[in-house]
């Protein structure tokens, strides 16, 4: 019996089961290099498996890295939409309302165009912010809107990007004062 301490050392059988030399452990029959004891047949079949797996793999990795291209392509278009197109559109409104008495802020953010409307010590329903209006992109690539206001925090359907531009962001921020206003 082995102590704790000592280490365990493993010795091979003395018969034809020897894992040492090129003997089979389970066969015991010398010669297990490639070509001597598998069947043609067999290794034909093998490896016509092995490839069909390796082009399966590689067509696996080719659709995936397309997959994640075009989602940084359509990321990037969109970041590009909000800095250039989507953010200077509702300036003009954001003036507007700003002299009405309200905080209004239009902001570019990671992936998300956010419009801030707030008076006084406003804050949406269930948060502790302010209320907003989210324009963000989800994983699928299509635009979520986000309404946060003081009675409800709501998700509208995605839109394609497409169909983002400046009239349809006025809109929504026109729609978005409006159910502030009413409280």
């Amino acid at each position: 019996m082995c102590s704790p301490t000592s280490p365990r050392t493993r010795t091979a059988p003395s018969d034809n089961f020897s894992t040492t030399g090129n003997v089979n452990p389970y066969t015991g029959i010398r010669g297990t290099e490639a070509g001597e004891i598998m069947k043609d047949e067999i290794r034909r079949e093998l490896e016509k498996a092995i490839a069909t797996d390796k082009t399966k793999l590689e067509a696996l990795n080719t659709e995936q890295t397309e997959k994640a291209n075009a989602k940084l392509a359509r990321e990037t278009q969109w970041n590009d939409q909000i800095k250039s197109v989507l953010v200077p559109g509702p300036q003009e409104m954001a003036a507007t309302i700003n002299k009405a008495g309200w905080i209004c802020k239009v902001e570019a953010r990671e992936k998300v165009l956010v419009v801030n409307i707030h008076r006084g010590d406003m804050r949406a329903a269930a948060r502790t912010g302010r209320p907003e209006l989210r324009f963000e992109m989800d994983g699928g690539g299509m635009i979520a809107i986000y309404q946060a206001t003081v009675g409800r925090l709501r998700r509208y359907h995605a839109y394609n990007p497409e169909q983002v531009n400046i009239d349809f962001v006025e809109a929504r921020v026109l729609k978005f004062f409006q159910a502030l206003a009413m409280k």
